[in-house]
């Protein structure tokens, strides 16, 4: 993202250093009008003139994702947009630019009259700087600066910064009177500053409303207590940069006038600022150059004796302005920005928490100095550690765990096939060996066609062949085939019978395995069944359904994480293989059950949410839950002993640190 920040006022290119701010000022005067057209004129009037650059153009992207161009500036009268086939990569470009929304550089060698040269290749560095213009796409402005020209990129970089932070236009141009034309906007605007108990949207709304309302250039507020005082907002900027020197020097200047309570107003002259402000109002001057600049403390307009919780900073640049009546109007509107941000302080806890405050003082003052408070706190704290040691409390290791029936088995898919008929849905009760699926494999169905068939067709062979041996039939073109020959052709085609018989046999077993059953008497506990099943393709092996006896006997299965199942394998040996769980299911209030460990496997799993774990499976009583479902999500910790307060205290940290010791 571009990065707003304040005018630095010195330029380290090769030019004069009062050519930078001179141009920032006639920038400014055509942005008070509001016209945007104007306003990039003139910034491309000031930038091609300071960054010695042969013209330059504005893009945009269109609503279909291409580039469009705005305006194209000192390139002669052909369009740029005309010759992009002849700039190959140009269009790409600008549009990756614009897509970034990061200033930079590239090199390109144009041909082209556009670009004033008319006798071959011309070598160009393209500046390409993001413009956020309000109410309207951020455009890309794009200089042709002869690589000769460039003396600094990033002193270039600087110049382009600044004209065109100074050339943001105006929403409505401020009128240069000084205070609000009349109580009905001040009423609004205290309204305005008063709506939110958020710092940063309740200074946010106190500057832009604020400059509409004093008339001035710029307003800002930086909020905090002595060296915490912080820029935290500027009036027509979303974001700026908290390192450049001119919001620097701003907070430097604030801290002072914070600290001496005294506000700061000035008109021109330095040397009537008192001694103290001098430094820090010298400093600011450098950097923004303003005609009227005006600092003053915010404090709480309801507690006039509380310290100011931060700054107002009030700047103009040019002369149209009464510098009395702004001075009057900052501080009318003063207090109540300060009541608003000291209100938001104290809600956010950022500023001041009294409390704690008088709780810290209170301390420091009753054991800074010797006497019995010192002993007493001595005692306290070697009681404390003590107790770390010596108090034992109850190690519980926890995990994330559901309830679910102890009978579940799942439905695997036997063949690989498409869902025909889904005879079950979610919830619906089943006995053992109902049906639940029929699959259809349309190559066992040929199979299964063609080995009838050929069945078929032996069976009318051997038919024949014993009709011929009983009436041998005599042909004028074959001699007549023996009996013995007759005998042998029947037996080798029952024995082709035979073999496609076992056959069927096996194709029509496969084909009653399409059919799915259940292998147990239960409930079907997958959901939405026909949506995610209905004529779906599905492979061997491939798990289609879960059945559960929700009428027998419950478990919760936890997962324990791996680094923590070391505590539950140890309390096992040395207390009792099924170790106490204290469960917890949902409920307004909650209701808490006993349970204990039937079984913890011996592989790690790991899981999306919590990593490696392992699955501990605990036995409960299903009679004392009520309408108990598979699935819920319940709380449950595992009994493992006793430990000393400290270690299940800080278990993780210990157990941390006695790693990274034992390496």
């Amino acid at each position: 993202m571009l990065e707003e920040q304040f005018v630095a006022g010195v330029s380290r290119i090769d030019r004069p250093a009062a050519a930078v701010p001179e141009s920032v000022r006639r920038i400014r005067s055509v942005a008070i009008s509001g016209d945007v057209g104007a306003v990039r004129r003139a910034l491309f009037d000031e930038l091609v003139s300071l960054l010695d650059a042969v013209g330059g153009a504005a893009w945009t992207i269109g609503p279909q994702r291409e580039v469009q161009l705005v305006m194209q500036y000192g390139l002669g009268p052909e369009r740029i947009d005309a010759v992009h086939d002849r700039w190959p990569g140009h269009r790409e470009l600008l549009l990756q630019a614009l897509t970034d929304a990061t200033p930079q550089f590239a090199s390109a060698a144009f041909e082209s009259d556009a670009t004033g040269s008319g006798t071959g290749p011309r070598q160009f560095r393209l500046l390409l700087f993001p413009w956020p213009v309000k109410g309207q796409p951020t455009e890309l402005l794009e200089l042709f600066i002869p690589p000769e020209s460039l003396a600094s990129e990033d002193d270039a970089l600087e110049v382009v910064r600044q004209l065109c932070e100074a050339a943001v236009p105006a929403d409505a141009p401020p009128q240069p009177t000084g205070r609000a034309e009349s109580p009905t906007q001040l009423a609004a605007y205290i309204q305005a500053v008063h709506s939110s108990l958020d710092i940063e949207r309740v200074a946010l709304t106190a500057t832009n409303e604020g400059r509409l309302l004093l008339g001035c250039d710029r307003l800002s507020i930086a909020v905090g207590r002595g060296r915490s005082l912080r820029m935290t907002a500027i009036s027509g900027l979303t974001s700026f940069d908290r390192r450049s020197p001119a919001i620097r020097a701003l907070e430097s200047l604030g801290r002072t006038v914070q600290n001496d309570a005294t506000p700061c107003f000035h008109t021109g002259t330095v040397s009537d600022a008192p001694e103290s402000l001098r430094g820090p109002l010298t400093a600011c001057v450098e950097e923004i150059s303003p005609q009227v600049l005006y600092v003053l403390p915010l404090a709480d307009g309801d507690d006039e004796a509380s310290s100011p919780v931060g700054v107002l900073v009030a700047e103009h640049f040019d002369n149209e302005i009464n510098a009395d009546l702004l001075r009057q109007s900052c501080q009318e509107i003063a207090p109540v920005i300060g009541t608003a941000i000291s209100n938001a302080a104290d809600y956010e806890g950022l500023i001041r928490i009294p409390l704690l405050g008088r709780l810290l003082r209170s301390r420091s003052r009753r054991f800074g100095r010797p006497g019995i408070s010192r002993r007493v706190f001595a005692v306290l704290l070697i009681a404390a550690l003590a107790a770390l040691v010596l108090v034992p409390a109850d190690l519980e290791i926890s995990g994330r765990a559901e309830l679910q029936p102890r009978d579940r088995r799942p439905v695997y898919a036997g063949s690989t096939g498409v869902i025909e008929e889904l005879m079950v849905d979610h919830a619906e009760a089943v006995e053992a060996g109902e049906p639940l699926i029929r699959l259809r494999n349309r190559e066992l169905d040929f199979e299964i066609s063609r080995v009838d068939g050929e069945l078929q067709t032996v069976l009318q062979q051997i038919a024949d062949a014993q009709a011929l041996r009983a009436r041998p039939v005599r042909s004028s073109t074959s001699p007549p085939a023996s009996a013995d020959e007759m005998a042998a052709r029947e037996q080798e085609l029952k024995q082709v019978r035979d073999s496609l018989i076992a056959q069927l046999e096996i194709l029509r077993q496969q084909e009653q395995d399409l059919t799915l059953t259940s292998p147990l008497a239960g409930q079907v506990l997958t959901w939405n069944v026909q949506e995610q099943l209905e004529s779906r393709p599905v492979e061997i092996g491939q798990r289609l359904l879960t059945v559960a006896d929700v009428n027998g006997p419950w478990v919760v299965e936890m997962h324990v994480r791996d680094r923590d199942i070391g505590h539950v394998r140890e309390a096992r040996a040395a207390i009792r293989p099924d170790l106490e769980v204290e469960i917890v299911l949902p409920g307004d209030p909650p209701v808490r059950h006993l349970g204990t460990v039937r079984s913890v496997t011996e592989t790690v799993e790991y899981d999306e949410l919590d990593g490696p774990t392992v699955l501990v499976t605990v036995d409960v009583d299903a009679e004392r839950i009520n309408a108990p479902k598979p699935g819920t999500t319940v709380a449950a910790r595992i009994q493992c002993g006793r430990e000393p307060l400290g270690y299940v205290l800080f278990r993780q940290v210990i157990d941390a640190v006695r790693t990274w010791w034992a390496f």
